[in-house]
């Protein structure tokens, strides 16, 4: 859902970093101490070394895909991002989104990016100058048809869907005179690994 923005203010990092927290098994490779710890709990790999690298690196892929997320998560660290003239802020996997851009239309707030691209996520503070509830807003914008999910509250709104193999996924707070938002866009073939990801961004957004 495209939604217009208006006057240009680039966000910021705080200092303070949020604790390491250990989810999102697809994000991150898995490292050389859990891959040892396969050859040793598995029982099926040779610990003599004579298994050759690639047959190795199949087998342990098999292995993963196989156990559950928590125990292949990878540590993720979060940075609450703020945009400094509404005040909106919210946590943001920066080990996930590790690349930002200003917005294309010049809007308040920033874009952010996984390295290849492949999904994106949007904080913005968009006018909303009649202090319209969250109903009222979303209506005004025309959402898609067949949205799958969808939850409106007097405080927020949340839509989501399914469009070109991709979920999108935007959650809008009200405040006084803006509707605070997020917008996350990632495959939809990874959305089990996307699940809680995109949960604590959508419940740490705050006015």
């Amino acid at each position: 859902m495209d939604i217009s923005r208006n006057d240009v203010s680039r966000g910021h990092f705080e200092l303070s970093r949020i604790d390491a927290l250990r989810e999102g098994e697809a994000f991150q490779g898995a490292t050389p101490s859990f891959l040892e710890r396969i050859r040793i709990e598995c029982g099926c790999v040779d610990l003599t070394g004579d298994l050759d690298v690639a047959t190795f690196r199949l087998l342990a892929v098999v292995i993963i895909s196989l156990v559950p997320a928590t125990v292949v998560a990878a540590s993720i660290q979060w940075q609450r991002y703020v945009i400094p003239s509404t005040g909106t802020n919210v946590e943001i996997p920066v080990t996930i989104f590790s690349r930002d851009a200003e917005l294309p239309d010049g809007g308040t707030g920033r874009r952010f990016y996984t390295d290849d691209r492949r999904a994106d996520l949007t904080v913005q503070s968009v006018a909303n100058p009649e202090n319209d509830s969250p109903a009222a807003f979303l209506a005004k914008k025309n959402p898609p048809p067949g949205i799958v999910y969808k939850r409106v509250t007097p405080n927020f709104f949340v839509v989501s869907s399914i469009r070109n193999d991709r979920i999108w996924y935007n959650r809008c707070n009200r405040s006084a005179g803006y509707m605070n938002c997020v917008l996350i866009n990632y495959p939809a073939a990874e959305k089990r690994q996307w699940d809680r990801v995109v949960t604590r961004i959508s419940h740490t957004l705050a006015n």
